[in-house]
């Protein structure tokens, strides 16, 4: 199972989303020379915006549109390119942040039941287009942010694994501002299907309160949800994930739903 190509096909549609998202990288190497593009599309809407601690009715949603790419430079270095498209119903719409990032893997051990791996990862986070941040539902802040990360997996020959991952964002523009993200998953990875439970907490360090939709004092946020990968073929694949915040700071209290087509390019 651990030698699977379809196994090791990369399941990751969490970078879709808007600007509150998943990990950049999951746990899951791809060796020298493969590939995989993801074209992916998530709606995410929320009636409830917390500005600080206090809820107000607000209704927005938001239709995320998004290219993805991750390739194996060496067996144990990945890079990945993202590149999303955001509209909501506030009428604010236009290329968001798009990520460039490099994953190492460190340490690798083998063990008699499976095989566990600690990965280093580095991205930056920074906008594509001259969007407007003074409006009544921005897509996010002009901000360019630096995402060190430290990445654990462990994975069974029956195909059930753990990961999780923190870190550290470092916002350095328009101002600085840091937070710690704290990402977890389980779940099953096999010939046939790939499903994960993920919980994702962020906590921005000394947030102020927002005094309009999105405008970047810092968020705290708690959200989980489940996502799974179907393969086609060899080549294709089509993935569904749903997820909702439910708790937060500064943020709109959302659910979402994702979609996603898959293409692997296989190693020579």
């Amino acid at each position: 199972m651990l030698n699977n190509p379809i196994f090791l096909l990369l399941f990751l549609l969490a970078i879709a989303s808007s600007v509150n998202a998943q990990g950049t990288f999951d746990g899951f190497m791809k060796k020298k020379g493969e590939s995989d593009f993801v074209v992916s599309y998530v709606f995410e809407k929320y009636n409830t915006y917390k500005f600080g601690d206090e809820s107000q009715d607000i209704e927005n949603a938001t239709q995320t549109y998004s290219l993805y790419w991750v390739g194996g430079i060496q067996d144990n270095l990945n890079l990945v390119v993202s590149i999303p498209y955001l509209s909501n119903s506030l009428g604010s719409s236009g290329l968001q942040d798009g990520i460039l990032g490099l994953r190492k893997s460190i340490k690798t051990q083998y063990k008699e039941k499976g095989m566990s791996r600690s990965m280093m990862s580095f991205s930056m986070s920074f906008p594509l287009s001259n969007y407007p941040t003074d409006v009544m539902s921005p897509i996010g802040q002009k901000a360019l942010i630096l995402q060190p990360r430290y990445i654990y997996q462990y994975h069974s020959k029956g195909g059930f694994f753990i990961m999780g991952q923190t870190g550290i964002d470092f916002r350095m523009i328009p101002d600085a501002q840091f937070g710690i993200p704290v990402v977890l998953k389980a779940g099953y990875a096999g010939r046939h299907i790939y499903i994960d439970l993920w919980s994702d907490w962020m906590n921005t360090l000394n947030p102020g309160v927002d005094e309009g939709l999105n405008a970047g004092n810092g968020s705290t946020w708690w959200k989980m949800g489940l996502s799974t990968f179907v393969p086609i073929t060899d080549h294709w694949g089509v993935v569904l994930a749903a997820g909702k915040y439910f708790s937060g700071r500064n943020i709109g209290l959302a659910w979402h739903l994702k979609g996603a087509i898959v293409y692997r390019i296989p190693s020579k």
